[in-house]
C-alpha cells in the first residue's frame, strides 16, 4: 500500500508543478501572453486539416474493412458448393 501512496504523490507533485510553473513565470515577465504559441491565418487550416484527418480515417478504414470483407464472403459460397448435397436434398 505504500507504494500507491508514493506514486500517487509524486504524480500530484508533477500536476502541481506544471500548473504553477509557467503562472508564475508569466507573473514574474519572463514568459509573455504568446510565447507557447504564434498563432497565424496558417495555423488554423492546419489545424482544420489535422482534425479532418482524424475524423476522416475511421471512415476511410470503415469502406477499406467492409470492402475487404465483401470479397472474402463473395468467395465462400463458392467453396461451400463443392460440398456434397445433404441428405434432405436427396430425398427430394
Amino acid at each position: 500500500m505504500p507504494d500507491i501512496k508514493k506514486s500517487f504523490m509524486a504524480c500530484l507533485t508533477l500536476v502541481v508543478a506544471a500548473l504553477v510553473a509557467p503562472a508564475s513565470a508569466m507573473a514574474t515577465g519572463v514568459l509573455g501572453e504568446y510565447s507557447f504559441l504564434h498563432v497565424t491565418f496558417g495555423s488554423v487550416w492546419h489545424l482544420f486539416l489535422f482534425i479532418f484527418t482524424l475524423v476522416m480515417i475511421p471512415f476511410v478504414l470503415l469502406i477499406f474493412v467492409s470492402w475487404r470483407f465483401r470479397k472474402i464472403r463473395e468467395d465462400e459460397p463458392a467453396a461451400a458448393t463443392d460440398r456434397p448435397a445433404s441428405d434432405d436434398a436427396k430425398e427430394e
